[in-house]
Parts: structure tokens; sequence; C-alpha cells
């Protein structure tokens, strides 16, 4: 965490120690920065020109490079943007903030691309501040005002292309991949540097090279994150993302080290495999790979973890923002929380593998359909896993589709599908009213609800766009919040640029070919756990037990809703009567089609969070 203040506040240093102290934090100050140790939060030297929060995984190139042996991350940091300017973010691979103080007053702020600490900023009467989280700008005075309109946007599953807001009125939010530069008179200047750029093409390796280079990619990961750990652990599912990564962090840890392997669990009569390749309980998969590896110890959460809004208000308190994702989050506290217990001072995931070394190809179908590879194409569709479509359905849907303007994609959906043509009324519950803002609001960005004619992407650097700007919708708030609620440090292992790039830029064949989906991780998977888990395909289904979780507690829900009618601008935002009917009409099961669910697990629920959200920033209890 970091944050500094105007100089001529001369209360800042004292407030902002006060913040970090209710985060559990020790500060020091010096003028009006302030800094903590834990979370290897640097600054650059005693005169505070660089605050620095994060880490530098190519440091000892960077020091030898700018004749800096020994410096520290933060000090290595000034020098590159001194000797190189913004380019100088193009050189660093990490993840990290930053915040410079410039020779003529200005606030240099930063972040790096594909994950990073969080960082926003707002102009006060005195100047400029900027910090780590929204209640910093609190502990300073500043009355933080809800963005209703951003709220309302999230509960339509409308992303947009745009970096998201800070959902406070009046805050800014540093964009992943950018340098905000903050004068003392005039406008923030953004320079978005990385901007969701898709890598150039790597050509054609062989399937050797490409294999080879992702494995010495992996293992440089696994290095830099161990490099900071004495006792780590790892979000571990059955599939092939993390037990992957976990296999080559065992690799690269001394041989007398462990590896803590933790799996969540659903409520042990409340899992659900009724859903056609979905794996709803993945403990016995990952006991089968731990068999194979003596020095990993696998650990199965408790199942009281999980809900659609456990410990949110804790969460959403901390991080100071409304994340409607929380709703599928609750069952991750388990892990969390089993790391604070086995004393791990980090815990790793595997978040980014679909997108990197795991991605299923899925862009291939469109892709040869306009290269006129068909036959490709169609073996590859005829072995798609858990799609029972006929193949002419596949084909226009898959294929044909994502080459199809959205407009008209949304026009196919209500011939096919007319109970979902319209995302909102189908999976929000917004109101009329919230609903026709929205549409006013979306038209004019030219954005769209998420599943409003959604089309798969139409080729591979299509793909990588997509994957890129939706990275840009980080939870780093969230991920912080954690962080400070368990005492654990977080990396996601596959997010290390050097791997993502390559990935991104390989050919569609090395993850799709000939009907063999995520054809790159089973090669990479290969020795790395039992066979039946590399060839498995089907799916980790997280929140299988949202059924039996959500029914428990309908009484409890439509308490919720009458202390929503008696809040005016939730009540003017939330369909409270379709949200009753929902209630009344809760199915008898879970369905074995999850577009069936989604109105609950998401529209619903999120609707829920959004409440209870309004109600932590209103210091409410009821709702």
């Amino acid at each position: 965490m970091i944050a500094i203040a105007p100089a001529n506040s001369p209360q800042a240093p004292v407030l902002l120690q006060q913040w970090l102290a209710r985060h559990g934090q020790t500060a020091g100050a010096s003028g009006t920065a302030v800094w903590h140790g834990a979370f290897s939060m640097e600054r650059a030297s005693a005169t505070v020109a660089t605050l620095f929060d994060g880490w530098i995984d190519n440091i000892d190139s960077l020091r030898e490079e700018l004749g800096a042996p020994g410096a520290s991350s933060a000090a290595v940091y000034e020098l590159a943007w001194q000797s190189w300017g913004d380019n100088a973010e193009d050189r660093i691979v990490g993840c990290y903030a930053a915040i410079s103080c410039l020779a003529d007053g200005s606030l240099r702020l930063a972040r790096s691309p594909l994950g990073a600490p969080p960082l926003s900023f707002a102009r006060q009467p005195d100047g400029w501040i900027a910090a780590s989280l929204p209640s910093a700008f609190a502990a300073l005075g500043l009355a933080l005002e809800l963005d209703w309109e951003a709220v309302a946007d999230l509960l339509a599953m409308d992303m947009g292309d745009a970096p998201p807001a800070a959902q406070y009125l009046g805050l800014g939010r540093v964009p992943l991949g950018s340098v905000v530069t903050l004068a003392p008179e005039g406008a923030p200047a953004v320079n978005r540097w990385y901007a969701a750029r898709p890598p150039a093409p790597a050509g054609s390796p062989s399937d050797a090279e490409a294999l080879g280079r992702v494995e010495r990619l992996l293992a440089d990961a696994a290095r830099a994150a161990l490099a900071h750990s004495a006792r780590p652990a790892i979000a571990l599912s059955g599939g092939l993302d993390s037990p992957t990564v976990a296999a080559e962090l065992l690799t690269q840890m001394p041989a007398e080290s462990r590896l803590h392997g933790i799996c969540f669990a659903p409520l042990d009569t409340g899992a659900s495999d009724a859903m056609p390749g979905a794996i709803g309980d993945e403990w016995g998969a990952v006991r089968a790979f731990a068999a194979m590896h003596p020095r990993l110890a696998v650990h199965r959460t408790d199942a009281a973890h999980g809900g659609h809004d456990h410990r949110f208000r804790e969460i959403a308190a901390l991080a100071g923002r409304f994340n409607p994702a929380l709703s599928h989050f609750g069952a991750h506290h388990g892990v969390w929380q089993t790391a604070r217990d086995l004393g791990c001072d980090w815990l790793f995931g595997a978040e980014f593998g679909n997108q990197t070394f795991s991605a299923d190809g899925r862009w291939a179908y469109a892709e040869d359909f306009a290269r006129l590879r068909w036959g490709r194409m169609l073996r590859n569709l005829r072995g798609r896993p858990g799609d029972a479509r006929s193949l002419w359905r596949k084909v226009l849907a898959l294929a044909v589709q994502p080459h199809v303007p959205r407009p008209w994609r949304r026009r196919i959906a209500a011939l096919v599908r007319p109970s979902r043509a319209d995302a909102l009324a189908w999976n929000s519950v917004l109101s009329p009213p919230a609903i026709g803002a929205y549409r006013k609001r979306a038209s004019a960005r030219g954005s769209a609800p998420a599943w409003e004619g959604f089309a798969v992407a139409r080729d591979r650097r299509d793909a990588a766009r997509r994957d890129l700007l939706e990275q840009e919708h980080e939870h780093a708030e969230i991920t912080l919040a954690l962080e400070l609620r368990y005492g654990v440090r977080y990396r996601d292992v596959t997010a290390y640029r050097p791997l993502v790039e390559y990935c991104m830029a390989l050919p569609t064949a090395m993850f799709v070919r000939d009907g063999q989906h995520r054809y790159l991780a089973r090669q990479l998977a290969r020795g790395r756990m039992p066979e039946a888990q590399r060839l498995e395909q089907g799916y980790g289904r997280h929140g299988s037990d949202w059924h039996q979780r959500m029914q428990t507690r309908l009484p409890e829900l439509a308490a919720t809703i009458d202390a929503i009618e008696g809040h005016p601008r939730l009540a003017a935002m939330l369909d409270t009567v379709k949200m009753r009917r929902m209630l009344a009409a809760f199915p008898a099961a879970d369905s074995p089609d999850e577009f069936d669910n989604l109105p609950y697990t998401q529209g619903l629920a999120r609707a829920f969070l959004a409440a209870q959200y309004v109600g932590l920033a209103e210091g409410r209890n009821d709702l």
C-alpha cells in the first residue's frame, strides 16, 4: 500500500499513518509520503522521490544495465524511468505500482501490464492525492460519493473496452500498463502504453521448439515467484493449469522443500454433476495428482466457506470497491483461510492459464472458416468437448457467427432463443427505468451486455486482444483486500509477462489440433500428472453447490428485498417485483443447462451484493 498527499497538508502524514494502522500495517513518513515495510513496499531514497509497491522480476539484468548493483526495486525503477522515460515500463518485467514526485511538482503514477497493485487518484483544492485504496481518500477528508451509473453498468455485465473507473465520483484509477501524469494544473495525462496490444505472431515454430520455449518460460515464472516465498501454497484444482504450475514449482524448489496445495470443497450434499462435462468436486483428481508428487501436501478446505456473499462485506470494506464477480468467490475464502492457518507467506495461482499455455483454441473454428480450411474446422468442431449440438449448428454458431456484426448476432439470437435475446431482461434484475438509462449510456459509448450478441473470437489475434482487454478489468483492490484480511500475499504464476506474450504469439495449431483442444497444455502436462487427468475432457465447475446454498437462505433473501424497497435509490435501480417472483419460482434442482441457472447465480446474486455494498457505504446492516 502506498499513498501521497499535497505538501501543504500538514495533517496528511498522521492521517495516512492512522489509515495504514487501521489496516494492520506499520508506517513511516517523510514529508507527506507514507509507506510500509510489509508487502515489499519500498521508497527509492531518503527524499522519497519514488514510492514503489510490488516486485521486479528482471531486476538483476536491470541493475547491471543501469550500473546499480544491489539497488532496491524502488531505486531501480526510478533510475529506469529517469534513463529511458516512459519506455522504461516496457523494459521492466514485474508486478508493481509506483508514485514518483517530479521536479515541477507533478506526480507520475504507473502500473505494470497484466497485473499490478491498485492505484487511484483525486484532486483536492491544495493538490493531488494518490493512494492504493479509496479508504485513504476518506481518511484525508474527501467525501466519497458512489457512482450509481457505474454500479448499474456492472449489474448489466457491460465491461466495455475502456478500463474500469474508480466507482466514486471524482476519483480516477490508473489503468494497467499505463503512466498517468498529474500536473499541478490541468487534467491528468494518460499514456496507455500497453493498451491491449496483441504480440506479433511467433511464426511457425515446430512443436518441439514451441513446447521447449514454453517449458523454459514456465520455469522462469516459477523461479521468479519462489524468489519471494519461504513457505508457499498454491490454489490447486483437478484440471490442467494449476497442477502444471504446481509440478513446475516443485521442480524449482529445493529438494527438501514442501509445497502446500489447497483445493476448495463444495458442500458434501450440494455438489452437482448435473451439467454434462462438469466436475462438481475435484478432490479425487487432486489426491491422485498429489500421489505423483510426495513433496506436495494437499488440503481440502472447510465447506463452510461458500455462498454468493460469503465474507463479502469484509472484503468490500477493505477494497472500497464493488466487484460483482465476488458472487462466485465464496468458496475461495477457504483457500485463503487454509493458507493462513498453515502459516504460508504466499498463495500462488494459475488464473491466466486459460489465456496462455492452456488456451483451448476455440477461435480456431472461425479462423479456419475464413481461411477456407474447412476440413480442419470440421475435425475440431467434431472433437469439441461438452457440446451436444448438431454439426451444422456448431458451424453456424462457432465458425460463421463470429464474422457477423454484433447487431445482427443479436437478431439471430432472438430467432434461436427468444427468451434470451434481451440479455438484461433475461440475466439481470435491473428495473425498466434503469435498463432504459443504461441503454442510452451503452449506445453512446458503443458497448453492450457481455451475453448480448456474444460470439467467440474470429482468429488468434482477436482472441489475444479480447484476453488482454478482459485482463484490464482486473480486481486488484479485491486481491489487496484479501491479502490484508488473511495476511498472505498472492501471485498468479501464469501472468508472467514473457510467458503470456509468447503464448499469445503462437499459432492456432498449438492449441487445438485434430479435435484435441488444449493441445499445448496436454503436451506440457505429460509426465507431470496422471494420464487420466491429462486427457480429461471435463472441466471443474466452481459453485456446483450454489442451489443448496441459496435455497436454504430464501427467507433471508426475501427480507433483504424488503430493505431494498425501503431504499429510494436501490428501489429505483432494481426490479424488486422480478426479484420476488424469482424467489417464489426458485427451481427445485440445479439445471443441466447453465443458462437456466445464470439469472440466479449472476443476476440475482449480484443484485444482492450491490445492495450490501450500498449498505456498507452508508453504514447500514439491513441490506
